[in-house]
């Protein structure tokens, strides 16, 4: 049995308000069209923008969390957030969850393209969280990826699948209605990861939040993670995925770093490549395994490129 306090924590439309329609003018001069839009129309379309945004965990602390943020991502979407450890990659998807306040500037999520922009208010969206941190509670795993939701097999089958849990359900004692312990003590730090990212894809959401889900698995089932079910089952929704994996960054629609709690570069692969500028000079991840040959990879189509 899944508690109220645990359902408390998942994002989804309440409560739709109708708004009059109106004609604003945005900071960059563009015209952007606010209509009376209900849910249905709006569905997997967001996009956002932040314009100057500043936003801070505690008080009036200098330099603040985020400072002078701007940056804009495309609906239907797969944008990575890159940065090195402490740059603000957490605390950005914890201002677009709405946990961290806006302190100053603009944050505004819309549909629609460039010429004719709806806004939606945060509270109308669908969002889905998955943490940086796998959290298990003690319940059987089907139950952790449900979550309290209806149990869909079609979609708690292709769930599974792209979360590559099949081999693991066949060699626990009940499948995926064994018991795990408090904290997922009885599954591993991968086995935990994969049930955390495969409870946020089940809820059909808007918006998709991911926070480094690739970093506790390997090589082999990141890139199954990655293909399957961020590019594949997920494909068509917005998705922003922090992550240190550089092998992944050319299969991406755009991409941020961050440093410092601000935007230092934005862009697809081949604009950064173009421009002659080093993902590795500002990333500064540890040298290990799979991240190195990432590296070296990286460096060659990046050497590439500048030379063509």
């Amino acid at each position: 049995m899944v508690s109220k306090s645990l359902l408390g924590k998942e994002r989804s439309v309440l409560k739709i308000e109708p708004t009059e329609d109106k004609i604003e003018t945005t900071e960059d001069g563009e015209i952007e069209i606010v209509e009376n839009r209900t849910g249905d129309e709006f569905r997997h379309e967001i996009g956002i923008e932040l314009v100057n945004v500043a936003a801070n965990w505690i008080g009036d602390r200098l330099p603040p969390t985020l400072c002078e943020l701007s940056l804009k991502i495309k609906s239907k979407s797969l944008s990575v957030i890159a940065g090195s450890v402490g740059s603000g990659k957490s605390s950005l998807l914890h201002l677009l969850l709405g946990e961290l306040s806006v302190g100053a500037g603009r944050l505004l999520f819309h549909s629609g393209g460039d010429s004719k922009k709806t806004r939606i208010n945060s509270r109308d969206i669908r969002i889905s969280y998955t943490s940086q941190v796998p959290w298990i509670f003690a319940a059987s795993v089907r139950e952790n990826i449900l979550f309290g939701q209806p149990y869909d097999e079609k979609r708690y089958q292709e769930v599974t699948r792209v979360c590559a849990l099949a081999k693991d359900f066949e060699q626990l004692p009940q499948g995926d209605l064994s018991f795990v312990g408090e904290r997922g003590a009885s599954l591993s730090g991968g086995q935990r990861a994969r049930v955390n990212l495969a409870r946020a894809i089940y809820k059909d959401a808007d918006l998709y939040l991911l926070d480094d889900p690739l970093s506790a698995v390997d090589a082999h089932v990141g890139r199954h993670l990655f293909e399957k079910c961020l590019k594949g089952f997920l494909d068509g929704k917005t998705r922003i995925l922090v992550t240190h994996q550089l092998q992944f960054l050319q299969h991406v629609d755009d991409i941020i770093f961050i440093d410092r709690g601000t935007v230092i570069r934005q862009g697809t692969y081949d604009e950064i490549a173009a421009a002659g500028l080093h993902a590795l000079d500002f990333l500064k991840t540890e040298k290990t395994g799979e991240n190195e040959e990432a590296k070296d990879r990286y460096q060659d189509n990046m050497s590439k490129k500048g030379e063509s």
